[in-house]
């Protein structure tokens, strides 16, 4: 994850734009344009929205704190395959096309940042997309918090992990999440339920408070690749999308 001593110097050192504050709901980009450029997500959460064949939208991943949304189109020069829409309020910085492929050439350390983040993308997309027809919904939306509070866990540096009571910030709803999931809002929310009667997540002044996250499911080769996301102090490390 991005520190903002890191990310403001990562600003100056690989030319990046300085921030700029985004509200929420506004389009980043959108399917089907051709990436003029690709913005690093300071602050907030984002979601990317693709529209399928028989029009219902699906949530595709979403992307915490220190990602760049719209980084595999830009790399490979193909068509943007979602909508990236802000979730909150933002602050993003931009790199256009030119200099991202010149720092790409020239700086052997972010080359390597966003080589490993696409073979972890591609692994956790492939066994998401396993599990969706052998792990149930239950199990899978587990792993989505999971996910959820681990990128936030990494971002605010919380000294015990995530041991112990801990808010979900991430500000998606059940909508998008459902979405996300392949699923009815209904049938996401009737989970929720479940959860709650097990006393595994609580809702408080809107909240959603997760009791124990370490008692959440997720699978181990999920966990593997998360914990290869987490670079050595004083070096910036890309974080990646979460995909369910």
């Amino acid at each position: 994850m991005l520190s903002p001593a890191t990310s403001s110097g990562l600003g100056m050192v690989s030319g990046f734009s300085a921030i700029q504050s985004i509200t929420d709901g506004t389009i980043l980009f959108r399917q089907g344009d051709y990436p003029q450029s690709a913005q690093l997500v300071v602050s907030g959460w984002v979601i990317g929205v693709r529209l399928e064949q028989d029009g219902r939208e699906r949530g595709v991943a979403l992307y915490p704190p220190g990602s760049l949304p719209g980084l595999a189109e830009l790399y490979a020069g193909q068509e943007h395959s979602e909508t990236a829409i802000t979730l909150s309020s933002c602050r993003l910085r931009r790199i256009n096309a030119k200099t991202f492929f010149n720092v790409i050439e020239t700086d052997p350390q972010f080359s390597e940042q966003i080589f490993r983040s696409f073979i972890r993308q591609y692994y956790v997309v492939k066994i998401c997309s396993a599990q969706s027809g052998i792990v149930s919904l239950r199990l899978r939306s587990e792993q989505l918090f999971w996910q959820l509070l681990r990128a936030q866990s990494h971002d605010i540096a919380m000294p015990n992990g995530m041991r112990g009571e801990c808010k979900l910030l991430a500000p998606a709803h059940n909508k998008c999440l459902a979405q996300m999931l392949g699923v009815s809002r209904e049938s996401f929310s009737r989970t929720l339920g479940e959860m709650e009667k097990e006393g595994i997540l609580s809702r408080r002044n809107g909240w959603r408070i997760f009791l124990d996250p370490e008692r959440l499911w997720h699978a181990p080769e999920i966990e593997s690749l998360v914990e290869s996301n987490r670079g050595p102090i004083g070096h910036f490390t890309l974080t990646d999308p979460i995909y369910a």
